[in-house]
């Protein structure tokens, strides 16, 4: 079953969806770039779900395609579920 990471792609895009695996490249379902972290402690501050200063795109409804990611976080299921329906 897929987990929802949040994935620092390149030229500084961040996402956030469940991600699924392809040798060195992931694929994103039910994704949403995260538009502004509203964070103050950095990106990490996000992996327990969107703070209440958060902004996100709309529901990327195909999800996004395979790409490598620079970076993949480690987030809390609970905490993003309920935005990414």
């Amino acid at each position: 079953m897929a987990e929802i990471k949040i994935v620092v792609a390149r030229f500084g895009f961040i996402y956030v969806g469940y991600v699924e695996r392809k040798g060195d490249e992931v694929r994103l379902t039910k994704a949403r770039t995260i538009i502004s972290w509203g964070a103050t402690k950095g990106l990490e501050e996000l992996a327990d779900g969107p703070t209440s200063n958060t902004k996100l795109s709309a529901p990327c409804p195909r999800g996004v395609p395979y790409f490598r990611g620079v970076r993949t976080l480690e987030a809390d299921q609970g905490g993003w579920a309920k935005v990414l329906k």
